[in-house]
C-alpha cells in the first residue's frame, strides 16, 4: 500500500514538472510583443570595421557606431540597438542578440556618426548601411564586416 502511494506522488509530481516548464514561457506585459518560449533559438549578430577618413585613409577615433534593428510582433514593435565607439585605430563591435529566426531575416542598420565635432580631426558626415542575415547563418551566430570611409 505504501509503494502503490509513493508511486503516485512521483506521478504526480513528474506530471506537475513537466507543465511547469510550459507554464514559465515569458511574455513582456508592456506591449505584448516579445514572446519568448522554451526552445526558442538565439543568436548574437556582430558587425565590426574600421572607420577611416576617405582622403587621408588615416583611421578616425570616437566615432559612434550604432547597430538597429526593429521588427514588429503581434501588434507591437521590437527594436533591438548596440551603440559602439571607435578606438584610436578606428576600429569598431557592436552585439546585437535576437530569439527566433524572423528577427535576424529583417535587415539591420548600421549608422556611424560623427558626435565630437573637430576633437577627432575634422566633422565628417554621417553614414549608414543596411546588413541583411539569412536564416541558414542566424542559427550559428553571425559576424559581419562593415568598414566605413567617411568624407569631410
Amino acid at each position: 500500500m505504501k509503494k502503490r502511494i509513493l508511486s503516485f506522488y512521483d506521478k504526480l509530481i513528474m506530471l506537475l514538472l513537466g507543465v511547469f516548464s510550459f507554464l514559465t514561457a515569458c511574455k513582456d506585459d508592456t506591449n505584448n510583443s516579445v514572446i519568448c518560449m522554451y526552445g526558442v533559438p538565439s543568436s548574437q549578430f556582430i558587425v565590426k570595421g574600421i572607420v577611416t577618413d576617405s582622403l587621408t585613409n588615416t583611421p578616425i577615433k570616437n566615432i559612434q557606431v550604432t547597430l538597429s534593428k526593429s521588427i514588429v510582433v503581434e501588434g507591437g514593435t521590437y527594436f533591438s540597438a548596440d551603440t559602439a565607439f571607435t578606438d584610436e585605430t578606428g576600429k569598431y563591435s557592436v552585439v546585437l542578440f535576437g530569439n527566433g529566426l524572423p528577427f535576424w531575416s529583417i535587415p539591420a542598420e548600421v549608422k556611424v556618426e560623427d558626435i565630437d565635432g573637430v576633437n577627432n580631426g575634422g566633422i565628417f558626415l554621417s553614414e549608414s548601411t543596411t546588413i541583411t542575415v539569412n536564416q541558414e547563418d542566424s542559427t550559428r551566430g553571425v559576424t559581419k564586416t562593415q568598414n566605413f570611409k567617411l568624407k569631410k
